[in-house]
C-alpha cells in the first residue's frame, strides 16, 4: 500500500516550484472577479470527479487525470488569490462576494487547514460529526470507509502537527488585531478634531497605517493559504488513488453547498 501511496501522491500533487516558474504572472483581476471564477471552475471539476468515480472507478488512469485538473485549479486559485490580497488583503481576508454566514466562520480568508483531515475522520465514520453526511449529494462513498490503522495514525500525527502551525498563525492574527489599539492609530484618532492637523495629512498618516496592516494581513493570509495546501497534499499522501477521489468529492461538495445555504442565509435574514 506504502508504494502505491506514494505513486498517488506523484501523481496527484501539483507541480508548485517548478510549474510556477514556466507559468505566467496570475491575471489582475478584482477578488469578486477571481472568487466567482473560482466558484465556477469548483463546480465544474466536481461535476468531472463525480462522473469518474459513477463510470470510470475502474479506470486508475481517468481517475488521476480528474484528481490532477482538480488540484492544479486549486493550485492555480491560490496563487491568484495570493496576487490580488497583496494589493487588497482585507477584500480577501472577509469577501462581500461570499456570504455574511460564511464570512463569520473564515478563518484567515479561508477554512482552518484541520478541517480536510476532520472531513477524512467523519467520512471514515471516526468523527461524532456524522451529520456532515446529510450536506453531500447522493454519491457512492465507499473507499474512506477502509482506513488503515496505520493511515488513521498518521492522520493523527498529521493534525497535530497542523493544529500547532494553525496557533502560532492564529496568534500572529491576535497580535495583528490587538495592533489597532496601538500607535499611530490612537494618536490619529485623538487628534481627529484637533485644529493643528489638516484633514489631508491626517487622511495621508491613516492610509500609510492601514496599509502597513494590510500588507501584514496579506503575510498571513499567503502562510495561512500555504498551510492549507500543505495539509491536503499531506493528506493525500496518506490516502490511495480512491480515497482521494473520494475525499475531493466530499470536500467540494461541502464547500459548494455551504456557500449556497450561506447566501439563502443572508437573503432570508436580510433587514
Amino acid at each position: 500500500m506504502a508504494e502505491h501511496q506514494q505513486d498517488t501522491q506523484r501523481d496527484v500533487q501539483p507541480q508548485e516550484e517548478g510549474a510556477s516558474q514556466q507559468q505566467q504572472q496570475p491575471p489582475r483581476c478584482s477578488f469578486r472577479e477571481c472568487f466567482l471564477a473560482r466558484m465556477d471552475q469548483q463546480r465544474s471539476d466536481m461535476e468531472d470527479l463525480v462522473r469518474v468515480r459513477s463510470h470510470q472507478s475502474h479506470d486508475e488512469q481517468a481517475i488521476r487525470r480528474a484528481i490532477s485538473s482538480a488540484m492544479q485549479h486549486y493550485l492555480d486559485y491560490n496563487r491568484t488569490r495570493a496576487s490580488v490580497a497583496r494589493r487588497d488583503a482585507p477584500a480577501v481576508c472577509s469577501p462581500f462576494c461570499s456570504s455574511c454566514f460564511n464570512n463569520s466562520y473564515l478563518w484567515l480568508g479561508g477554512c482552518r487547514p484541520t478541517l480536510i483531515i476532520r472531513l477524512v475522520y467523519v467520512m471514515a465514520g471516526q468523527a461524532v460529526e456524522a451529520q456532515l453526511w446529510n450536506l453531500l449529494s447522493n454519491v457512492e462513498i465507499k473507499d474512506l470507509a477502509g482506513l488503515s490503522t496505520h493511515q488513521l495514525e498518521r492522520l493523527s500525527d498529521l493534525q497535530r502537527a497542523v493544529i500547532k502551525l494553525e496557533d502560532g498563525l492564529s496568534k500572529g492574527t491576535a497580535t495583528l488585531q490587538e495592533s489597532m489599539a496601538d500607535q499611530p492609530l490612537v494618536s490619529l484618532a485623538r487628534a481627529m478634531h484637533a485644529p493643528s492637523t489638516s484633514s489631508e495629512n491626517r487622511a495621508g498618516k491613516m492610509d500609510s497605517a492601514m496599509e502597513i496592516y494590510a500588507r501584514k494581513l496579506a503575510g498571513l493570509m499567503e502562510d495561512a493559504d500555504k498551510l492549507r495546501l500543505y495539509t491536503l497534499a499531506k493528506t493525500l499522501e496518506i490516502l490511495t488513488i480512491n480515497e482521494t477521489l473520494d475525499l475531493l468529492i466530499a470536500a467540494a461538495q461541502l464547500h459548494v453547498y455551504v456557500l449556497e445555504q450561506g447566501q439563502r442565509w443572508d437573503r432570508s435574514h436580510a433587514t
